[in-house]
């Protein structure tokens, strides 16, 4: 079985940590629609928005957020054909509801409430990001969106490291993965880690792990979009990872048979989680909302971002949040 500590780049899926909340969801959206009936009530002019949105009221299950999930708009959004102002602007519409800046606000929240850490692996986690200082570089895979993925950066920044933290915003979009740790200069660089976390998701790169394709396609053999795991192969062995360095983590058969097909060398989420956690024995993981944490300990200081170095294949670099 590959072992962690034989690997000196991980891909990891996002989806490890980051576990999805519906009904959280559901709630959210069901305020949204109970503060548009409370608002449209005392206007008689307004009685027929206020029979739709109290009837969304009664109405909104489980099923209407699954729909909306599964719309062309949330795909879209999933594949950076729409940014986030556009995304909830058309969500918006969809819902009918006016196009106000704290309406606005409550929405990006509702859909921002999808996900959350799974505090069970608060130590898995913490083990897993320290491997940097053994050199290691990790790297976060996903078919997520914008939104999402700067809520995800916001909660791993909850999580304090000697030296090495994340950024506050997302880097825009490039043609590699999007650097989101660096090192904070005013420590002793000769105890730094040495390896960084990026992200590769579906938004950035305009493609999912499995990107579908039609029937023209096929028949006129058209060339295919590169799905999300081989774009990022193909960025690491331009950078010189050499394929029997990389250890990806298979969250089920699916992702393990497409790595296999790139001849990759994969590890359980099951065994994975195991290494971590003997690794975590005896440690003690603290978050900075944390009311026990000790105050004394030194967090490295997001204010000095822009002083910030990270090292990756030995060359400095000025990862800038924007």
């Amino acid at each position: 079985m590959p072992n962690l500590l034989e690997s000196n780049v991980l891909i990891v899926p996002l989806s490890l940590f980051i576990k999805n909340n519906e009904k959280n969801t559901l709630e959210k959206f069901k305020t949204i629609f109970r503060s548009m009936t409370d608002h449209l009530f005392s206007n008689p002019e307004e009685s027929v928005n206020h029979a739709y949105f109290k009837k969304q009221l009664q109405q909104f299950n489980e099923k209407s957020l699954k729909k909306i999930l599964n719309s062309s708009l949330v795909t879209d959004f999933n594949l950076g054909k729409k940014n986030k102002d556009q995304f909830i602007l058309e969500l918006s519409s969809a819902l009918k509801l006016h196009p106000s800046d704290s309406r606005k606000v409550m929405l990006e929240e509702a859909w921002n409430s999808l996900i959350e850490f799974d505090h069970e692996l608060d130590s898995v986690f913490d083990s897993l990001i320290k491997l940097t200082y053994q050199g290691k570089s990790i790297y976060f895979i996903e078919e997520t969106n914008e939104l999402h993925a700067q809520k995800s950066l916001e909660i791993f920044s909850l999580f304090p490291f000697h030296n090495l933290s994340f950024l506050e915003n997302l880097p825009n979009p490039t043609a590699s993965p999007l650097l989101i740790s660096y090192l904070d200069s005013t420590h002793d660089t000769l105890t730094s880690p040495k390896g960084s976390v990026y992200f590769c998701l579906s938004y950035a790169y305009q493609t999912f792990l499995t990107p579908s394709s039609n029937f023209l396609s096929q028949f006129f053999r058209f060339k295919s979009t590169p799905d999300l795991l081989t774009h990022l192969i193909q960025h690491l062995n331009a950078i010189g990872k050499r394929k029997d360095t990389i250890l990806f983590v298979s969250a089920n058969l699916k992702e393990q048979s497409l790595a296999e097909k790139l001849a990759l060398e994969t590890i359980s989420k099951e065994a994975f989680y195991t290494e971590l956690s003997s690794s975590a024995a005896n440690k003690t993981t603290v978050r900075f909302d944390d009311p026990n944490r000790d105050k004394t300990q030194p967090i490295a200081s997001k204010s000095s971002l822009q002083k910030a170095t990270s090292i990756e294949c030995g060359l400095s670099v000025n990862p800038k949040a924007h």
